[in-house]
């Protein structure tokens, strides 16, 4: 039992040193900050570029949204989320309001005309000792209201094309609009990419980049109603790299000699 005890440990530790018990962990970082790092569960994430659109008009940068990337999840499967800060809703259109406004529980509120679209790149690394192998991805929202319609849920909207992974790792379009009818607050969630057709998974790679299309379209919205964009959240499959398993299953065959050899010396 004491030799179990003490093969166990020794596991844990060299597991620890892959990076595979790490706790899961979240940081946030102000979306509007290029070239802001986050390293969280294994994973480094950095914001190359962001392009902003309010009302149809493009602006000078993301300064004006009050916005947030958090990492959640573990190790094995971090989570990124881009929502407003604080947890709070990242876009909602609403007619009652003149011109925009930002606070801590909506990244931004503008009025019923125009797109407002958040077009961030993000570059995501695992290391030397890892390999991201699948990714999926969700969109939250809602549209509230006496007028709401399920084509007002479509102008929620969520596009997202992955460089660096092999072949073409797209997430295919996400829309509130793919909700039951009649249903106006959910979350939609894609684990199809194209040209996949299953889960969106692919040959490891040490890292990617990922350009995601954040979309509210308040064009045409009822102005008795307020559509919500919450969030977009995107899971990342990783695993440790061949060579590191090699190492860890050497490792462990010189610990486990190394007891044998102890057990078998004369008291």
């Amino acid at each position: 039992m004491a030799h179990a005890r003490g093969w166990i440990g020794s596991a844990a530790l060299a597991l620890a040193m892959l990076g595979l018990a790490q706790p899961a962990s979240a940081v946030s970082l102000w979306s509007a900050g290029v070239g802001g790092t986050i390293t969280a569960n294994g994973l480094i994430f950095s914001v190359t570029s962001c392009f902003l659109k309010v009302g149809g008009v493009n602006q000078t940068d993301c300064s004006v949204i009050n916005a947030e990337l958090v990492v959640s999840g573990t190790t094995s499967a971090p989570i990124l989320t881009i929502d407003g800060a604080g947890g709070g809703k990242l876009f909602a259109s609403n007619a009652t309001i003149t011109g925009l406004q930002s606070n801590g529980s909506i990244g931004l509120v503008h009025e019923s005309a125009g797109l407002n679209d958040l077009n961030v790149t993000i570059s995501v690394s695992a290391g030397s000792r890892h390999l991201i192998d699948s990714i999926a991805g969700s969109l939250t929202g809602s549209d509230t209201g006496k007028g709401k319609t399920s084509a007002e849920m479509t102008k929620v909207s969520l596009g997202e094309t992955v460089s660096g992974a092999p072949g073409s790792q797209n997430i295919t379009g996400l829309t509130l609009g793919s909700l039951p009818a009649g249903t106006f607050s959910g979350t939609v969630t894609a684990y199809a990419c194209s040209p996949q057709t299953s889960a969106c998974t692919f040959p490891g790679v040490h890292s990617l980049n990922v350009t995601k299309d954040i979309r509210l379209d308040g064009a045409g919205v009822n102005g008795a109603d307020v559509l919500t964009l919450s969030n977009v959240k995107q899971t990342f499959g990783v695993v440790p790299e061949p060579l590191s398993i090699g190492a860890f299953v050497i490792g462990m065959g010189g610990l486990v000699a190394a007891r044998r050899r102890r057990s078998a010396k004369p008291a």
